[in-house]
């Protein structure tokens, strides 16, 4: 079954009365004719349900904006710890800061 077809099979299952599913949809695709026949009504109906926004699109863009939200933030995050360990490690002289490592104490094994 191509998507055209289980698009319209999908709009008369939704909005098109029927009893019998097997009988008067699946049978030998009768959905086929009932969209044929209904399809003012469907479009009518279906209107009531469906904004005209494409939800679809609103999410690829809505996470296409938060990675980007992320991806900048991280940056600047990372960038910011960078500065402030360089400036941190580098004495007032630009010299590499290593008063510290003399209090390092050795450990015995784990």
């Amino acid at each position: 079954m191509d998507e055209t077809d289980n698009y319209k099979r999908e709009m008369v299952l939704l909005y098109v009365q029927f009893r019998n599913e097997m009988l008067e949809i699946v049978d030998q695709n009768k959905f086929l004719q009932s969209f044929d026949d209904n399809k003012d009504a469907i479009m009518e109906r279906r209107s009531q349900f469906e904004s005209n926004l494409n939800i679809e699109n609103v999410m690829r863009e809505l996470e296409t904006v938060m990675l980007l939200q992320n991806k900048d933030n991280s940056n600047l995050r990372e960038e910011e710890s960078r500065t402030a360990f360089v400036q941190q490690s580098l004495g007032e002289d630009d010299a590499e800061n290593v008063d510290d490592v003399h209090q390092i104490v050795p450990r015995q094994g784990f």
